[in-house]
């Protein structure tokens, strides 16, 4: 068979169609993903750090969401602040969570004995006393952000102390 000038562009014009899809579909450009960070076995020589460790995360995530709650009730935004501890916050608090979760699994014997289970307890509250704050903020329940509040201080002198 004679291909003719127009069916040798034509071929040529499909193959440089098949190729640019194919470029196109490359992920190159996306940034890598990190690797999950290892769970640590807790040991008597390590354990302090760890809970050192989750006392910092744990005031750190508390801060970030009772800075956003002194600001959006003193503005009166309560939906701002819904809509930073939906989208923000809760993802933030999510990935954290899910990490000291694993380190309880694998580790649940050793924390028992060790007697820093309450700071695992502690952490995972976080994710109510921010559900409590948005919902007091929603329908103007004064009381139920005043205990909120008393709990959140109340957690956090339990992992301080815990973490000495």
């Amino acid at each position: 068979m004679i291909s003719s000038p127009l069916s040798r562009r034509f071929s040529l014009l499909v193959c440089l169609c098949l190729s640019l899809s194919l470029i196109s579909c490359d992920k190159g450009s996306e940034k890598p993903t990190e690797e999950a960070k290892p769970i640590i076995e807790l040991n008597d020589g390590n354990v302090q750090q760890f809970t050192q460790s989750l006392a910092k995360d744990y005031a750190q995530i508390q801060k970030a969401l009772l800075d956003a709650f002194y600001s959006h009730k003193k503005s009166g935004d309560s939906y701002g602040f819904t809509k930073f501890r939906n989208h923000s916050w809760t993802p933030n608090f999510v990935e954290k969570k899910d990490y000291y979760q694993a380190v309880l699994n694998k580790n649940r014997d050793y924390i028992s004995t060790a007697g820093i289970k309450p700071l695992f307890l502690r952490f995972e509250n976080l994710i109510y006393i921010g559900i409590n704050l948005k919902n007091g903020l929603l329908n103007n329940d004064q009381d139920l952000m005043k205990e909120t509040l008393a709990e959140a201080a109340a957690d956090k002198k339990i992992i301080e102390s815990l973490a000495k």
